[in-house]
C-alpha cells in the first residue's frame, strides 16, 4: 500500500491544528529517551500537538504510547504464508501489517499522544515497513530485547497498545492460536492457568506500573483479553472459524475500528483510567514443549526444574525475574527442536 493511501495517510493533523511552539524543552515529563521526531522543528511541533487545540499540560496530560506490534492478528490475515518471511504472501502481509499500525498511530494522536514508540513483536521483529509507516512514531526493529515483545516498557511512557495479537495456543480455534514459538510448544501455564503471550506481556508491564489499554485482534483473543485484563479498548479485526480461517472485516472499516479505539484508550489514559494487571507472587511458569529433547535443554537454566518428561518450570520472586526465567528456558529448548519430529 502506497504511503499516500487513504487508509494510511494521517487525517487528523491534516487540518486545522495549531501548534504550541512555546512549551519550555524542559516542561515536566518531557524526559524521554526516545524522542518521536529528530528531522526538524516542524515535525517535532506536529507531534507535540493535541488535534484541533494548542498542548496544554494542565488540561491534556502529555501521553506517551507504545505500541507493541504482533502479526497473527492483523486485519485480513489468515495464513502462515503470510506471516512466515520468504513464504508468498509475505510482503503483502508487511503492507497490511503497517497500515493497522498506522491506524493506532493516528487514534493515539487523535487522542493527544505527545510521544509514541512502535516495538515490533512479531517472529524476527523486522517485518513493519518504516518507510510507510507514520512519521510520527519511532520504530524499534530487531529481536536482541531483554524485553522481547514489550520493550521499551521500562521507559517513562504511559500505556500500552497491543495490536495485531493473537489467542494462545490450543483454547479456542483463534486464527493463528500459538504462545512464543509455534509447534515447538504445546502451552506455557502461568502460576498453574494457561496463558498467553497477552498475559505474559500484562506481567511484565504490570512490573513496571504500566497498563496495557487497546488490544486489536480476532474475536478469539479479545475474549481472552477481557477475561485476562477486565477494562480494556478493543477493535476486532476479523471473526476466527479455525485455525487458519476468519471472516475478515473490510480493510478500511477494520482500520477505522483500530483507530477508534486507540483514540479513546488514549484519551482514557490521560485520565488514568487504566490500571496494571494485578500480580500474584511469586510467578512460576511452566512450559509444556511438544519434544523431551527441547524440555532437556531448557532445563539446564539456572534455577529450572523438570517436573515431567516434556515441563520445564521457573520460578521467579517477580515478575521480570520470572519472564527472564521464562525466556531463557523457551530460548534454550526451541535449539534442541528437530525440523520434522518437533
Amino acid at each position: 500500500m502506497r504511503r499516500n493511501s487513504p487508509l494510511t495517510e494521517p487525517r487528523a493533523l491534516s487540518h486545522n491544528v495549531r501548534f504550541d511552539r512555546n512549551r519550555r524543552p524542559d516542561t515536566p515529563r518531557s524526559r524521554s529517551r526516545f524522542p518521536v521526531a529528530r528531522h526538524g522543528g516542524e515535525m517535532r511541533s506536529r507531534v507535540s500537538a493535541t488535534v484541533g487545540a494548542p498542548h496544554d499540560t494542565a488540561s491534556n496530560p502529555i501521553v506517551k504510547v507504545l505500541i507493541s506490534a504482533d502479526g497473527e492478528g492483523i486485519s485480513g490475515i489468515t495464513s502462515s504464508d503470510e506471516l512466515v518471511r520468504g513464504r508468498s504472501g509475505y510482503g503483502r502481509f508487511q503492507h497490511l501489517m503497517t497500515a493497522d499500525v498506522n491506524a493506532a498511530i493516528e487514534g493515539a494522536v487523535a487522542g493527544g499522544a505527545t510521544e509514541i514508540i512502535v516495538n515490533d513483536s512479531h517472529w524476527g521483529m523486522n517485518n513493519l515497513l518504516i518507510e510507510e509507516l507514520d512519521p510520527r512514531a519511532d520504530l524499534v526493529r530487531g529481536f536482541h530485547k531483554p524485553l522481547c515483545m514489550m520493550h521499551g516498557v521500562d521507559d517513562d511512557i504511559d500505556t500500552v497498545f497491543c495490536v495485531g495479537y493473537h489467542a494462545k495456543v490450543g483454547h479456542s480455534d483463534g486464527v493463528a492460536n500459538e504462545t512464543m514459538i509455534g509447534r515447538e510448544m504445546i502451552e506455557i501455564r502461568l502460576n498453574g492457568r494457561p496463558a498467553g503471550e497477552l498475559d505474559i506481556n500484562a506481567t511484565i508491564a504490570a512490573h513496571h506500573g504500566k497498563a496495557i489499554s487497546l488490544v486489536t485482534g480476532d474475536d478469539a483473543f479479545v475474549a481472552e483479553a477481557r477475561d485476562s485484563l477486565g477494562d480494556v479498548e478493543v477493535a476486532v479485526t476479523k471473526y476466527a472459524v479455525d485455525r487458519w480461517t476468519a471472516r475478515c472485516i473490510g480493510l478500511e472499516r477494520s482500520r477505522a475500528g483500530i483507530r477508534a479505539a486507540a483514540e479513546r484508550a488514549t484519551r482514557r489514559a490521560a485520565e488514568r483510567a487504566f490500571t496494571p494487571m494485578k500480580l500474584e507472587l511469586p510467578i512460576t511458569y511452566e512450559v509444556e514443549f511438544t519434544s523431551t529433547s527441547e524440555a532437556l535443554m531448557g532445563a539446564l537454566v539456572p534455577g529450572a526444574t523438570r517436573p515431567s518428561p516434556r515441563i520445564v518450570s521457573f520460578t521467579g520472586d517477580d515478575a521480570l525475574s520470572a519472564w527472564r526465567g521464562l525466556f531463557s528456558v523457551i530460548l534454550l529448548g526451541w535449539s534442541a527442536s528437530d525440523e520434522v519430529y518437533g
